[in-house]
């Protein structure tokens, strides 16, 4: 039996879907404004806060790195297209290193783009030493660092080997220790759902496309300075934090009742892909109800975690669960439907705003009391 042939399709999930929140607490709202960039990105993938308070913003769709003041308002280019020095071909996140240092996975280019304190581009990694107790570590496996630089990388399952055609339903988490040039297992994170669709020519394989199942998302999960792996679960929906030599922290089940998809949410869906006018709808493997939570839900602050919980796609409001790192439900947090959260500091809480045009801005707000 021969692969001539393997499609992946990565489905873009839109970001408005709902569920009931049954856990109580006290309510919080996002603090006041206190410094927004008039600049405006189409899509903000990634940003990553120094210490003299500029922040660099990875602009997924249009594949623009910058280095922006907020005080100042300004906002000046980080590297460019290309495979040269201080270039990339597809940034796909930022890795946060300690001293101000941050690595951008270049999906494409198969390296690294290491931009250095005074946010400029200082090299290239192109290779990881190979440990005893592993294969080797890819480029885009990596996900995050710890406080004491620390790499944090996924090892999946081929989804076609050794003649089974089985999409793997989970990752494991790795902790990469460079200084010492080991690698550890920290614990197992769920996939979203997909589906393997099969293409034959009598008994021959000659294409295997394998499809999200829309609305489906993993298991969500950071890591601290110290080196805890905060995982918001899925099913059960749940907070657990991970450390190793320590037991599971496991948190309560949180209670949800998650609404049914409807036609308005297949043609929401069908818009955010970049090929959505091409598909079929009735091709689509639709869900009967959504997610609890959607993909970039958690934020993990110095203290707590907050999960964004689905939300109607007409809701004026997105509500976040708001976790100690026991994993208890302490609080809740509401903010405007058309905000994102994407990093909190001591200096206060990041978000993306999107405009009724669709453009999207970095503010800073006040911690919420």
């Amino acid at each position: 039996m021969t692969l001539r042939r393997l499609m992946i399709t990565a489905a873009l999930a839109p970001a408005c879907l709902t569920s009931a929140l049954h856990a109580q607490g006290p309510e919080r709202t996002l603090g006041a404004p206190t410094a927004r960039l008039t600049e405006p990105f189409s899509e903000i993938a990634a940003v990553r806060e120094l210490r003299d308070g500029r922040v660099i913003v990875l602009d997924g769709k249009e594949q623009r790195i910058v280095v922006a003041d907020l005080a100042r308002g300004s906002v000046t280019p980080i590297g460019a297209k290309g495979r040269g020095p201080g270039e990339f071909l597809r940034a796909l996140r930022f890795i946060a290193l300690p001293g101000d240092t941050t690595w951008v996975v270049d999906a494409q280019g198969g390296r690294v783009l290491v931009i250095g304190p005074d946010a400029t581009p200082i090299g290239v990694v192109t290779t990881f030493p190979s440990p005893a107790s592993d294969s080797g570590i890819s480029t885009n496996a990596l996900r995050a660092a710890d406080g004491l630089g620390r790499l944090y990388v996924v090892k999946t399952k081929a989804p076609v080997s050794e003649g089974n055609l089985a999409p793997p339903d989970s990752t494991r988490i790795m902790r990469y220790d460079r200084a010492r040039g080991t690698v550890t297992p920290v614990g197992l994170v769920a996939l979203p759902d997909t589906k393997i669709t099969v293409q034959r020519s009598g008994k021959e394989i000659t294409a295997v496309d394998i499809m999200r199942t829309p609305f489906s998302v993993g298991d969500e999960w950071d890591v601290r300075a110290s080196g805890q792996v905060v995982i918001a679960r899925r099913a059960p929906y749940r907070l657990e934090v991970l450390a190793l030599g320590q037991p599971p922290m496991r948190g309560p089940v949180i209670a949800a009742s998650p609404r049914r998809v409807t036609e308005a949410d297949k043609t929401e869906y069908l818009a955010a892909m970049p090929n959505g006018a091409s598909v079929k709808r009735e091709s689509v493997p639709w869900p009967d109800v959504m997610a609890v939570f959607l993909p970039r839900a958690l934020v993990v602050t110095e203290r707590e975690a907050w999960v964004r919980r689905s939300g109607a796609p007409d809701a004026k409001v997105a509500a976040h669960d708001v976790f100690d790192l026991q994993g208890r439900r302490i609080a809740g947090l509401s903010v405007p439907s058309e905000v994102r959260i994407l990093l909190v500091t001591a200096r206060g809480v990041y978000v993306a705003r999107t405009d009724e045009d669709g453009l999207q801005y970095v503010e800073r707000h006040a911690l919420p009391r």
